[in-house]
């Protein structure tokens, strides 16, 4: 069982809402080869470090797209989230920088997963990056 909240004013809805979005992520990533589901703070986590196993295309700066099977994103769940969603805020590119994709902008480090409404669930989003960096979506 997850630990009572511990920042003061954290809207209990929220806190449940992020339990619920940990215990669902994890149990999905245990059921997955492709999928590390990495919370950074919490319990309940609020951000999460998430590395796809999967095969996804990187151009290095001159060269040709290749074939690699690694790649990082950062979820961010803020404290409005259940309100608002900037999927530029929520998600961030982390690696690999040269990934090829248009929804993916690594400098920025922007991952566009189009239009994201509020309370959208982990495992969604985690669907959602997945298809992007395989090019089904």
């Amino acid at each position: 069982m997850y630990e009572a909240w511990q920042e003061p004013n954290v809207d209990p809805i929220f806190a449940s809402f992020l339990r619920r979005q940990q215990e669902e992520g994890e149990a999905l990533a245990r059921t997955s080869d492709l999928l590390e589901l990495l919370p950074v703070d919490g319990p309940p986590a609020r951000r999460y470090r998430v590395r796809f196993h999967c095969t996804g295309l990187v151009r290095p700066p001159g060269g040709e797209p290749r074939e690699v099977s690694g790649f990082e994103v950062g979820i961010w769940f803020p404290a409005d989230y259940l309100r608002r969603a900037d999927p530029f805020q929520v998600l961030t590119w982390l690696a690999p920088r040269h990934v090829f994709h248009p929804n993916i902008a690594a400098q920025a480090p922007f991952l566009c997963v189009g239009r994201l409404l509020p309370g959208t669930p982990l495992v969604d989003l985690l669907y959602r990056c997945f298809e992007i960096i395989t090019f089904t979506r």
